[in-house]
């Protein structure tokens, strides 16, 4: 046994990622066990140990950050699982980014069942590990580990203490011991936790679906043994739940949309995402309000008028019988439509109220539609009587048919009338870029027309800062060099600049020719900012002929519209003569 131990601990092969002189990351591959036994599963883990202010990703990393990945890479008949992902902690990166993080180390950990038989007497499990490892920068690592293990009939535990520590913070899959209580106010979310007596702290970590950003949670303090934790506006919630007890801390996987069991049995106060007493009634409310609104739009009116005036003579038994035929149309109507979405989302759509309108192809066809009515209505063609009254004629059949059909019509004559919010939710970003765009305007216009320009020291600065570097790479390539391998040459006659404390104007041509012979006394000359910008007379460029005959398209193209210039020279201050 004692050679099983050594076999796997000689045969690990660790990787260190080091960024100017430091280990950032070190990535090993270890086992659980000390040899693979044929027919049984074990677990290895991903052991990534971070430099002191660094980390590594959770699975969902927060506002920036990419997860750890592992691509296994296995003997014929081993299978391996998913990624286990322990707890990890709440980190506040630079610039009020807030993410979920490994700090120190990590051991992500993976089952792999062994098949029935093995023939090898050693068996090489290979993975490539990516990571992003970030502090004040974030600096992406990889890795091929390899980690040998051998064949045998019996095998001890191995690295126990290591792996015994992460999978004592992995989330449970279980009912965590603390009832829970869902709550939904409008749009916002709320968990309130309670039984924290012995509790230090709470937390709830998002697990959204993949690709997927969503808000923090908002913890609130501990009192009386609950905490309220605000998810904000969100539909409905999956993550986990991590609790600090004087034990450790502990993580539990919860979810708002489905029933759980907490404590001996007792089930968790759960109310349904948008459907508590209030919420319904009130949402029931609206509808009626809104619906009493929509039957008095000129589109839906008409409608209702022939059914009214075909039930003013009809007897009241009648009446009320043709108003059930009236109400089971509106819902026929409704149900179609749910079904439709129903339909499409299950085929993939994000499909919502009014959702055909989002479609390019449905905008383009209901624009020829108008288009074709409006040649229609002005004689061009037309359209048989017959198809003309379709509507009409089922509406203002006698019985309960009629009454069915003028339901029905009435809901699709005003469906356009309910996309009215869905179409406008586009508008208020618009119409606050048009409001920025003024504002900025404003602002620019003001402070140029009182900047006033130290010329000496603007001339001063285009010496400094080897800005002129790019000029001595193109300078190389209009002689035939390849502007990479010139692009090199200016590197280090920047680098020789810097060391002698000179700019790239005081360096001597021999200097220069030193680094390439393709360098002449005009390239002086090529170094004067004046004549880099006029070299660059091309369109959009900064070339003083350029930039004046930009000027004078834009005061052309703004005196056609002779008002529109008044007015924003009035509301801009600015000249309108050239």
């Amino acid at each position: 046994m004692l050679r099983c131990v050594l076999f796997c601990l000689l045969t690990v092969v660790a990787h260190a990622q080091v960024f100017e002189g430091k280990t950032l990351v070190k990535a090993s591959l270890l086992a659980d066990t000390t040899a693979i036994v044929p027919g049984k599963p074990f677990e290895v883990g991903v052991l990534l140990e971070m430099e002191p202010g660094w980390h590594t990703y959770w699975e969902y990393p927060g506002d920036a950050g990419l997860p750890t990945s592992i691509t296994w890479k296995l003997p014929e008949g081993f299978v391996a699982g998913p990624i286990q992902w322990p707890l990890p902690h709440r980190v506040l990166e630079p610039g009020d980014i807030e993410v979920y993080a490994y700090k120190d180390k990590g051991l992500l950990l993976t089952a792999i069942v062994a098949p029935e038989k093995i023939s090898e007497t050693t068996v090489t499990l290979q993975a490539k590990v990516d990571w992003l490892v970030c502090a004040e920068i974030c600096i992406p690592g990889s890795a091929n580990l390899e980690l040998s293990l051998p064949v045998a009939h019996q095998a001890a535990r191995a690295n126990a203490e290591l792996f015994d520590e992460f999978r004592a913070i992995l989330p449970a899959a279980t009912a965590p011991p603390y009832p829970l209580k869902w709550t939904k106010s409008g749009t916002s979310l709320d968990l309130t936790v309670s039984g924290l007596n012995d509790a230090k702290s709470v937390d709830l970590y998002p697990l959204p679906p993949k690709d997927e950003q969503v808000g923090h949670p908002k913890n609130g303090p501990i009192q009386d043994g609950k905490s309220t934790i605000a998810l904000g506006e969100i539909g409905e919630f999956r993550g986990v739940l991590v609790v600090q007890t004087e034990g450790g801390r502990k993580g539990w996987l919860v979810s708002s949309g489905e029933q759980t069991t907490v404590g001996a049995g007792t089930p968790a106060q759960v109310s349904p995402a948008g459907w508590s007493a209030t919420g319904l009634w009130q949402a029931l409310l609206f509808g009626f309000v809104g619906g009493l609104i929509l039957n008095l739009m000129p589109c839906v009116f008409p409608v209702l008028a022939l059914k009214v005036v075909g039930l003013a003579g009809t007897a009241h038994g009648r009446a009320r019988a043709q108003a059930v035929a009236y109400t089971l149309g509106v819902l026929t109507a409704f149900a179609a439509l749910a079904a439709a979405l129903l339909a499409a989302r299950a085929a993939g759509t994000a499909a919502g109220w009014g959702f055909q309108f989002q479609s390019p192809v449905f905008v383009a066809a209901m624009a020829w539609l108008m288009f074709a009515i409006g040649l229609n209505l002005s004689g061009v063609f037309q359209i048989g009587s017959g198809l003309a009254r379709t509507g009409q004629g089922l509406a203002v059949r006698p019985g309960h048919i009629g009454s069915f059909f003028t339901g029905l019509l009435a809901v699709v004559k005003g469906l356009p009338l309910a996309y009215n919010r869905d179409l406008q939710e586009d508008k208020p970003p618009v119409f606050d870029a048009f409001d920025t765009l003024d504002a900025c305007l404003a602002i620019l216009t003001g402070s140029i027309a009182a900047a006033r320009f130290d010329v000496a020291r603007m001339q001063r600065a285009l010496r400094e800062g080897f800005l002129e570097a790019t000029e001595l790479a193109d300078y190389l390539a209009a002689r035939n060099v390849p502007f990479r391998h010139a692009h090199h040459v200016a590197g280090r006659l920047v680098h020789r600049a810097v060391t002698r404390g000179v700019t790239l104007s005081e360096l001597t041509l021999d200097e220069l020719k030193s680094e390439h012979p393709a360098f002449e006394a005009d390239v002086w000359q090529a170094l004067d900012p004046e004549t880099a910008l006029e070299r660059r007379n091309v369109i959009g460029g900064p070339a003083k002929a350029q930039l004046a005959a930009e000027l004078a398209r834009w005061h052309a193209l703004l005196s056609e519209r002779g008002c529109v210039l008044s007015e924003l020279a009035q509301r801009y201050h600015l000249r309108t003569e050239p």
